[in-house]
């Protein structure tokens, strides 16, 4: 029988490959994809060969084994790894539903590094192992971080499979905190496409289902979004008390670090500059994941732009290029980069890097970063010197604010105070 070309195969771990067929991939980060993608492979063959497949005298085990000595020791990714190899080597049939949950911890480890490809992949290899009734937890919680990690590169239409996928699951289980996560990353998917009325719509129906079902949790990550949505309407001093009573209902320090960017951003544009880097100095020097520190040094780049400091915002730029973003950071980084450049005299470099920036914005479909490149492109022609301030407070902001920043001061100012900080 003819197969269709829809049913063409496919290869295996793909986005491993891809990092280590780059000729720029730097030494660490080739390791790191070498040992990870071993590790996939024998568990794959591991799962049609059987026990032979791990036996000590294995060439894959002792091939694995080295690749994963040769990272640093100390690196958490090194002993996750290592502790899957012993525990499928421990097995003594081929049964990977015990060595799921530590592929979980090595995708979120891939994550925290903003290998959001990398991480995909293997969140991908839990979903095809795991059984809907011995493993439905984490069966909806690995389709929910597909949906993250894809969104996160720009993959729209596969984070929405993703998130509906986990959704449904959840509603058959009767899970309906999943539910809601669910329904939060297909509203974060329509905010990034630029669909902000449903987007809005959607978070607000999260808000009050996780008030009513006290799951501060979800409720404070809707809130954030809701802010994003409120600054991109207009009205940033609104968004950041939205986005300050968030970061007081979290208690997840992740979501706690972008809270913080999304802040440091909001009182930027507020041209609260001083409270602004409080939020992202602490920020960049305490995230856990790489993803909310390079977002905190793109916002301290656009503050150095905006105050006129050139020497500061050559530096942030050395510091973010050549990192790994994720699409919406990386168009804001090309924006921010343009407009800086413009500040200071240089417009032929700013309309290169804004030119940059359309095209990747167009390839990955970032609707509201094209309309600021055109706007930005309107100005550049006309060469007018970038407005200050030009999203505009709201009316309320000299009352409500100095209590966010008095928070943001504090932030800063124990930090500093830390022993060995």
């Amino acid at each position: 029988m003819r197969r269709g070309s829809d049913a063409a195969p496919k290869l295996k771990h793909l986005p491993f490959f891809e990092l280590l067929a780059k000729d720029e991939a730097r030494e660490p980060d080739a390791r790191h994809a070498t040992a990870g993608l071993l590790m996939l492979r024998l568990l794959d063959h591991w799962e049609i060969a059987g026990s032979p497949m791990v036996a000590p005298e294995s060439v894959s085990v002792r091939s694995l084994r080295a690749a994963i000595m040769a990272l640093p020791a100390g690196d958490a990714v090194r002993e996750c790894l290592l502790g899957i190899v012993n525990a499928v080597q421990t097995l003594q049939v081929a049964d990977s539903a015990p060595v799921l949950p530590r592929l979980q911890a090595y995708a979120s480890l891939l994550e925290r590094r903003a290998e959001h490809a990398l991480a995909a992949d293997v969140y991908a290899s839990i979903a095809e192992r795991a059984s809907e009734t011995t493993d439905g937890d984490l069966l909806i919680d690995a389709r929910l971080r597909i949906g993250f990690c894809e969104r996160t590169l720009g993959h729209f239409s596969e984070a929405e499979d993703a998130y509906q996928t986990a959704g449904t699951i959840a509603r058959r289980r009767g899970d309906v905190e999943r539910v809601l996560r669910s329904r939060t990353g297909l509203a974060n998917v329509a905010s990034q496409r630029g669909n902000l009325p449903l987007a809005e719509s959607l978070f607000e129906q999260i808000v009050r289902e996780g008030a009513e079902r006290e799951l501060p949790g979800l409720q404070a990550g809707a809130m954030h979004a809701l802010a994003t949505i409120t600054y991109k309407r207009g009205f940033p001093a609104r968004a950041v008390r939205m986005a300050d009573e968030a970061l007081q209902l979290t208690t997840d320090p992740v979501e706690r670090e972008r809270l913080l960017v999304t802040i440091g951003a909001l009182l930027t544009a507020l041209g609260r500059f001083t409270a602004a880097r409080d939020a992202l100095m602490v920020t960049e020097l305490t995230a856990r994941t790489e993803e909310a520190r390079s977002s905190a040094r793109v916002m301290l780049l656009t503050i150095a732009a905006r105050v006129g400091d050139r020497a500061e915002f050559e530096e942030g730029l050395a510091r973010v290029e050549g990192r790994a973003l994720n699409a919406e950071t990386e168009a804001n980084f090309l924006i921010e980069s343009a407009r800086g450049w413009h500040r200071f005299g240089e417009s032929e470099r700013a309309s290169d890097v804004l030119e940059r920036g359309r095209r990747f914005a167009e390839s990955h479909g970032l609707s509201r970063s094209i309309f600021e490149i055109d706007a930005m492109a309107e100005e550049l022609e006309r060469e007018a010197s970038v407005a200050r301030g030009e999203e505009g407070a709201d009316a309320t902001v000299s009352g409500t604010l100095p209590g966010v920043e008095l928070r943001m001061r504090r932030l800063a100012a124990a930090l500093t105070e830390t022993p060995g900080a």
